[in-house]
């Protein structure tokens, strides 16, 4: 990975200005109408809606179990099916991007190079985290597997990155 100090994730307001020239001459409304990459633009802007709408129902799922409108039988059914879904399609999909979708666009705009490997230090940053949680909830995780019927499985454990 390269150096991405100062633009790490958690800590960085946006882009730097030396690759803002991009977002500025193809403005996200005009992918879809764009010739050469209309149809991979839109693969790649619905699963990135796909990803955000995820997060917002397990969010608010958790929100559900937190304000009692969940009991923890009903929590379980309803959460482990969606949180393994969401991480084992985010985990792919970074490492589509990482390792094929990065490199390619990189080799074809060589002032790319920089902003991808920007993005693949926020795909570890984000894994790190999600980590990080499902550590913290191994012992709540053990709890809802006494609470839960056969027929829900628990959350899987998050995949380990590779360096990328």
């Amino acid at each position: 990975m390269a150096d991405t100090t100062g633009f790490l994730l958690l800590e960085r307001e946006g882009l730097p200005d030396d690759l803002r020239w991009l977002v500025e001459k193809y403005p996200r409304e005009d992918w879809q109408a764009h010739a050469n990459i209309h149809g991979i633009a839109n693969m790649w802007l619905q699963r990135h809606d796909m990803f955000r709408e995820l997060g917002g129902m397990l969010t608010n799922g958790i929100g559900d179990y937190r304000e009692s409108r969940l009991n923890a039988p009903e929590f379980a059914r309803w959460f482990a099916p969606r949180l393994n879904h969401f991480l084992g399609n985010l985990d792919g999909h970074h490492n589509v991007e990482d390792h094929h979708y990065f490199p390619v666009f990189a080799r074809a705009e060589t002032r790319l190079k920089r902003g991808f490997e920007i993005l693949d230090a926020d795909h570890h940053t984000i894994h790190e985290g999600l980590e990080r949680n499902a550590e913290a909830a191994m012992p709540s995780s053990a709890r809802f597997r006494r609470a839960k019927t056969n027929s829900v499985s628990p959350p899987m454990p998050m995949p380990t990155r590779t360096a990328g």
